[in-house]
C-alpha cells in the first residue's frame, strides 16, 4: 500500500514539473522579441521580428500538445529556432545593449524536438502539424 500512494505521490509531482515546464516554455516563446531560424548547418534562414509573426509561429508550434519523448541517438538535426528578448534597460541606461537567448528549439526528423529553458534540456514529440510548419520553413 505505501508503494501505491508513494508512486501515486511521484507521478504527481512529475506532472506538476510537466505543467510548470510547459508554462515556463510558453511564457519565454511568448515574450520573445525576435527569432531567428537556422538549419542544421548554422546559416540562418528566417529572422522574425514583427509581433504578430511571432505569435503566429508560437501558436503554430501547438507547445500544449508536446509530449516527452526521447531523443533518438541517431536524429538528424533539421533546424534551430532561437527566440530573444531585449536586455532590461539598467539604471544610467537609455537603450538596452544587446538581446538575451531566453528560448532555443532544435527539430530533429521524426517529429522530435529538443528544448533548451533555463539551462535545461528536454526532448519533446511534436504535433504533426507543428513539426510540418516547422519543417516548412527550410528551404
Amino acid at each position: 500500500m505505501k508503494r501505491i500512494i508513494a508512486a501515486a505521490l511521484l507521478a504527481a509531482l512529475l506532472l506538476s514539473g510537466c505543467a510548470a515546464a510547459q508554462d515556463d516554455l510558453e511564457g519565454a516563446a511568448a515574450k520573445a522579441q525576435a527569432i531567428e531560424i537556422r538549419d542544421a548547418e548554422g546559416e540562418e534562414v528566417l529572422s522574425i521580428t514583427d509581433s504578430e509573426e511571432i505569435e503566429d509561429f508560437v501558436s503554430a508550434l501547438e507547445t500544449e500538445s508536446w509530449l516527452p519523448a526521447g531523443l533518438p541517438e541517431d536524429a538528424k538535426l533539421l533546424c534551430t529556432a532561437e527566440f530573444y528578448q531585449e536586455k532590461t534597460v539598467k539604471l544610467g541606461q537609455t537603450q538596452p545593449e544587446g538581446w538575451d537567448l531566453v528560448l532555443r528549439l532544435e527539430l530533429y526528423e521524426g517529429g522530435v524536438i529538443a528544448v533548451e529553458l533555463l539551462s535545461t534540456t528536454m526532448a519533446l514529440e511534436l504535433t504533426p502539424s507543428a513539426a510540418e510548419y516547422l519543417e516548412g520553413l527550410l528551404p
